[in-house]
């Protein structure tokens, strides 16, 4: 595969198709930094398009980058993956006390 090729299966373009990253690569052949950079920057941009938020920072000895995710554990995204992903949050059998998990209603109105 060359640098596009690549590019088009990291980002989901089933096709083939990478003209979104054409002006960065340009069916040149990349070193290796450069291509590495594209694709953090690429990733960087569409994960804070979704709403993620990002921040990052050097290594002491300088030769890595880490990159910090998040969700503002009250906002809409976590809530709407939470959704998509059927995530169910942990929470003590107490907070259940009143509920029957075989009826969405309360046990005292449903017998």
């Amino acid at each position: 595969h060359n640098p596009e090729q690549k590019a088009a299966l990291i980002f989901g373009m089933g096709d083939g198709d990478a003209s979104c990253c054409r002006p960065c690569i340009a069916g040149k052949s990349l070193p290796a930094t450069e291509y590495h950079s594209f694709v953090r920057d690429e990733v960087v941009r569409r994960l804070g398009l979704a709403g993620f938020s990002l921040s990052s920072f050097v290594s002491i000895d300088r030769d890595e980058v880490f990159l910090k995710i998040g969700l503002d554990s009250d906002g809409q995204n976590i809530r709407v993956l939470a959704q998509k992903f059927q995530y169910q949050m942990p929470i003590r059998r107490e907070a259940y006390a009143g509920f029957d998990p075989n009826n969405p209603g309360r046990k005292d109105e449903f017998g």
